[in-house]
């Protein structure tokens, strides 16, 4: 019959967790001694994003915007929140002009193929609008009377015709836009300059909010910028990893 006092010893050797969670390593062997860390746990319900944020762009973010991820490893668009940021710049590397700070983003659903250790992509939204037309920022050039213009297709001629609009936010492709007449459907010219684009190719690019839908005519050769036409004030905060 064992002891009281072996009973005792046994059950300190039992390691419990203080916390829920997955093992994600073990650096213990049986019959020996662990010198450190026995085992690793981790969170796999509630997964972040660790990035790195340009110092031009640190007066612009702060805790509690919302983010969207995204991981060649799924297919699936996720939603984040940044929920730390450094107020420390990181070390930088030899001959670096700029600074650099940590940040982490909390996934709040997260799909079931990202794993931890995987590279994902962070865009941090500092900004959004809902209902406006963007084209690329190149579409929108001015007359010669300092209007605002942006070229739409004839549906009659074919021909692009210069159009007064108003602009509003952008970003480093899109541009807001707004006019009292400017409708779904219109055909804009990529570029005001008519040198940069030409009407013998219009590949249909929506535009990236609810309501507003306009198709864009590409330059030969060329391709829309990263984001195929949405505009929302989406700044990208740097690969990372969950």
């Amino acid at each position: 019959m064992i002891s009281t006092d072996i009973n005792e010893e046994i059950e300190k050797c039992t390691l419990r967790a203080e916390s829920a969670g997955t093992v994600t390593a073990v650096n213990a062997t049986v019959g020996s001694r662990p010198s450190e860390t026995v085992a690793t746990i981790q969170n796999t319900n509630t997964l972040k994003v660790a990035i790195s944020i340009e110092e031009y762009d640190m007066q612009s973010v702060e805790v509690g915007m919302d983010a969207i991820i995204t991981s060649d490893a799924t297919d699936v668009e996720m939603h984040g929140t940044v929920t730390q940021i450094s107020p420390v710049a990181s070390t930088q590397g030899m001959g670096s002009s700029s600074s650099t700070f940590s940040a982490e983003v909390e996934i709040t659903d997260p799909d079931e193929n990202l794993l931890i250790g995987m590279n994902a992509k962070v865009e941090i939204i500092v900004s959004s609008i809902e209902d406006v037309y963007t084209v690329p920022y190149d579409a929108v050039g001015e007359d010669e009377n300092g209007n605002k213009v942006i070229y739409v297709q004839n549906t009659q001629t074919q021909e692009f015709e210069p159009v007064i609009v108003t602009v509003g936010e952008e970003n480093d492709y899109y541009i807001e836009i707004s006019g009292d007449t400017l409708e779904d459907g219109m055909v804009v010219r990529a570029s005001a300059n008519e040198e940069e684009a030409t009407d013998t190719d219009t590949q249909a690019a929506q535009e990236g909010f609810p309501g507003g839908d306009m198709n864009i005519a590409m330059p030969d050769g060329g391709n829309m910028g990263p984001g195929g036409g949405q505009m929302g004030g989406g700044m990208q905060g740097g690969g990372g990893r969950p």
